[in-house]
C-alpha cells in the first residue's frame, strides 16, 4: 500500500500540470456508459486545427477523463490546449503514413467493453445509428495511431533511467517521500526507486513529445472559437 501512496504523491508534485500522459500518449478514450449512450456525434466547435474542428463533447470527455485520474480541479484552458496538441499529433501520424486497421480498433474496443461485461454487439444495440458506432471507432483508430507515433518518437532514444539518476532525484526531493509506511518507518530510497524511475522516464517521454508539439504548433493554423 505504501508504494502506491508514493506514486500518487510523486506524480502530483513532480509532474504537476503535465496531464499530457493521460490525454496525448494514451488518447482520449470514449468512456462508455452502456446504460445511457447518447449524443455521441460532434457538437459546437471550441477550436480548429488546420481545418479540423475540436468540439465541446471532446472537451467534456477529456475533463471527465482527467478528473478520474487526478480527482482534482482541472484547468479547462489547459485541457483545450492539450486537445489541440493531440489533434496535431493525430495529423502528424497521418502525414507519416501511420495507419490503423478498423480491426485493430475493434479489438481494443472489445477489450474495453469486456471489462464492463459487454460486447460490441451490446454496444451496437444501444446506439441510435451506425454513424455513432463509426464515431467511436474513429476515436479508437486515432488512439492506436498515437501509440504507434509515440513508439516511433521514442525509438532509439535513451529513455532508461540509471540508478544514479534516480538516487540523485531522491536526494534532492526527499520531502516528496516523507510518507510513513504501514510499519511506521519513513520511506527509504529502495522503497521508491522503481516509482522514481517510472516518473523520470515519463518526463523524458514528455519532453520528446513536447518538442514535437511546439514544432507542429509553429507550422499550423490554430483557431480558438
Amino acid at each position: 500500500m505504501a508504494n502506491k501512496d508514493f506514486v500518487t504523491l510523486s506524480k502530483k508534485n513532480v509532474i504537476i500540470g503535465i496531464i499530457v500522459i493521460v490525454i496525448i500518449i494514451l488518447g482520449v478514450i470514449v468512456y462508455l456508459n452502456l446504460a445511457s449512450i447518447k449524443d455521441l456525434m460532434p457538437s459546437k466547435a471550441i477550436a480548429t486545427v488546420n481545418g479540423i474542428k475540436i468540439d465541446q463533447k471532446q472537451l467534456d470527455q477529456a475533463i471527465a477523463a482527467v478528473q478520474s485520474q487526478t480527482q482534482g480541479v482541472v484547468n479547462e484552458t489547459q485541457i483545450i490546449d492539450q486537445l489541440v496538441s493531440r489533434e496535431l499529433l493525430v495529423q502528424e501520424a497521418n502525414k507519416r503514413g501511420i495507419t490503423t486497421d478498423v480491426k485493430e480498433a475493434e479489438y481494443l474496443l472489445s477489450t474495453h467493453l469486456s471489462q464492463q461485461g459487454a460486447t460490441i454487439e451490446d454496444l451496437k444495440s444501444r446506439l441510435n445509428k451506425k454513424s455513432d458506432y463509426d464515431f467511436i471507432i474513429k476515436g479508437y483508430v486515432e488512439q492506436i495511431s498515437l501509440g504507434k507515433l509515440t513508439d516511433q518518437l521514442f525509438e532509439n532514444k535513451k529513455l532508461e533511467i540509471t540508478d544514479q539518476e534516480s538516487k540523485e532525484f531522491f536526494d534532492k526531493n526527499q520531502q516528496l517521500f516523507n510518507l510513513v509506511q504501514s510499519n511506521g518507518k519513513n520511506a527509504t530510497y529502495t522503497d521508491v526507486k522503481d516509482q522514481i524511475k517510472t516518473l523520470l522516464k515519463q518526463q523524458k517521454q514528455n519532453k520528446i513529445i513536447g518538442e514535437l508539439i511546439d514544432s507542429l504548433k509553429n507550422q499550423s493554423e490554430i483557431i480558438y472559437d
